[in-house]
């Protein structure tokens, strides 16, 4: 699902987007921008308390329109942005979306800090094969994650729905819980900042192929919105 050339799009482009909105104004603590990631996911488990799900049809639906008909002016805009407010906003799949979108954010601040990747929206060509090689290794790890995942849809398993989300948590905030790739030997109490990041978008990939949801329209959707809206929208810092 996420590809080394997905995450080498995404990743500079979603950081770029939030420098834009002025979300990247002051410096934000490891703690805070993981703090931030699991916030999208509770705010998901309250969209499947609540009830919140989208339609698959509708979205597919807004995608092609989207494509077709991109937001570029005011009244475009503002249009896309009503109709994403009524049948997407707060729904579980938006929150996911949200989600992978914080942890591509978080990757590519944490390359911008570490190494002066990007230069404005761009890539350093002297680093840019930091972004490259990471891509390249998150892209594999999240594969094999994926292996032997399948879409597997039924009353049952949808009433899962909320615990494995849930169970998402641990691992955005850094928080080893089971074996890894990562240590030799025995469990690791704690990964590192960028491999959480990772974790968190392997966990949205697998969650979504096994509840059928189509996240990387989602995704998409969530990126036009958010980019109709204004300057640290909601008063938010961060």
């Amino acid at each position: 699902m996420f590809t080394k050339e997905y995450l080498m799009q995404m990743i500079p482009q979603q950081f770029a987007d939030m420098q834009a909105k002025g979300f990247h104004n002051s410096y934000r603590s490891p703690a805070i921008v993981q703090g931030l990631i699991v916030s999208e996911i509770i705010e998901g488990f309250e969209a499947l308390r609540k009830g919140r799900v989208s339609d698959a049809d509708e979205a597919a639906h807004a995608l092609r329109g989207l494509t077709q008909f991109p937001a570029n002016t005011e009244h475009e805009a503002r249009a896309y942005a009503n109709y994403y407010e009524k049948y997407f906003k707060d729904t579980v799949e938006a929150e996911m979306a949200g989600t992978c979108l914080r942890c591509f954010d978080a990757i590519g601040a944490r390359l911008h800090e570490g190494g002066g990747v990007f230069v404005d929206t761009g890539i350093n060509r002297e680093d840019g094969f930091m972004l490259e090689s990471l891509a390249a290794a998150a892209a594999m790890r999240i594969s094999k994650c994926m292996e032997g995942v399948i879409r597997y849809y039924d009353a049952e398993n949808v009433a899962l729905f909320p615990e494995i989300l849930v169970g998402a948590i641990p691992p955005a905030m850094g928080i080893q819980t089971a074996p890894s790739d990562y240590t030799a030997h025995g469990v690791a109490p704690y990964i590192t900042e960028l491999n959480s990041y990772v974790e968190t978008l392997a966990n949205m990939a697998r969650i979504a192929t096994y509840f059928g949801v189509d996240l990387l329209t989602h995704i998409e959707l969530e990126v036009a919105y958010n980019r109709t809206r204004a300057y640290q929208h909601g008063g938010r810092k961060y």
